[in-house]
This record gives C-alpha cells, structure tokens and sequence, in this order.
C-alpha cells in the first residue's frame, strides 16, 4: 500500500444529482481510502453505490482502470447511471442489486470500497464480497455493524487476511475504517 500523490479536487454536491436523504462520501475519507489500496490496483467496487461518486472518481484518477458501482436502491440506481454519463465516464460499470448474491458476471475486485451500508445483512455482503476479492487486494469498509466487524476479527483470527482499523475524523463519533487485506495465496 502507499499513500497517493494524486491531486484531488473536492467534490461538491452540486456536481452530482444526488437522491435527498443520501448521504455522501466526505472528500476526506475518499482520499483516506483510496489512498490505502494499491497504486496498481486495476478493479474497484463501490458496494452501496449512492450516487456513484467513488466509482467514478476511481475511474478519473485511474486511467485504463475499471469500475464498478454496485446500488441495490433503484433511485440511488438512477442517479449512478445519470452521472456517469454527466461526469464523463460512461464506461463506469453501475449495476442494480445488491451485494449478497450472485456477483460472478463482474470482474473480480483488488480494491473494494464498503460504505455505511446499514443493511441487516451487511456481514452476508461482507462475505460475498470477499469471496470475490483477488488475492491481495484489499476491502476498505466504513461503519461497520458489530456483527461484520465480528466476522471480520474471527477471519483475521483464522489467518485469513490481515486488518488495520482507523479512525479517521475523530468528530464521527468512533466510525471507524476497517481495511482488511486478503493473503496473496487466497482464492
């Protein structure tokens, strides 16, 4: 991992059509993230899209790279679809389901960003996610239901994977990231 050297412009949230009651990746924790997944890292998924944001600032600040935006919310759907195509990257990948079924049309992530999805099965697409996950790559979630972060603690336990937990704005009342990265020999 490394921290990137990309010059990044704040989004502001007139730039995107964004669904009321969405709340948005601040640029702060964007910049946290993706500054923990690898510089090579060739495919990423934003599970729980919202509006599409990190999936096209991924493709924005990774040429030739490839993204995708999962959102299982057929409004949140809508306005993905919507700015791809008014923030010039229509070969965003942006599909309507969640993240606790079949994923396997998709191409295989090496960085994965999961955002305070607050589903009632979170830890069910936790693990979908991982299993699709290349070897080496790593899962960035933020706001993590006890059950997931349990679940994430008993794989690092079983050495699968290794995690770092930070807290990235003090003011968020102890959210944390979780960046749990995958043992390069797992499949």
């Amino acid at each position: 991992m490394c921290s990137s050297t990309l010059s990044y412009k704040d989004l502001k949230m007139a730039d995107y059509r964004i669904t009321p009651g969405l709340h948005m990746t601040s640029a702060f924790l964007r910049r946290t993230a993706f500054a923990k997944f690898k510089r090579d890292a060739k495919v990423f998924w934003d599970v729980g899209a919202g509006c599409g944001q990190l999936g096209i600032r991924w493709m924005q600040e990774h040429p030739g790279s490839v993204a995708v935006a999962i959102e299982n919310n057929p409004q949140y759907y809508e306005d993905c679809l919507f700015n791809r195509e008014a923030q010039g990257t229509p070969s965003l990948i942006v599909t309507d389901r969640d993240a606790t079924g079949d994923l396997s049309d998709l191409p295989r992530p090496d960085a994965v960003y999961m955002g305070c999805l607050g589903w009632n099965d979170e830890n069910l697409a936790w693990h979908v996610v991982h299993n699709y996950l290349q070897p080496g790559g790593t899962i960035c979630a933020f706001g993590l239901q006890d059950r997931a972060v349990k679940h994430i603690n008993d794989m690092v336990e079983l050495g699968i994977g290794t995690v770092r937990v930070v807290n990235p704005e003090p003011h968020l009342a102890g959210m944390k990231f979780w960046f749990y990265t995958k043992p390069d020999s797992a499949e």
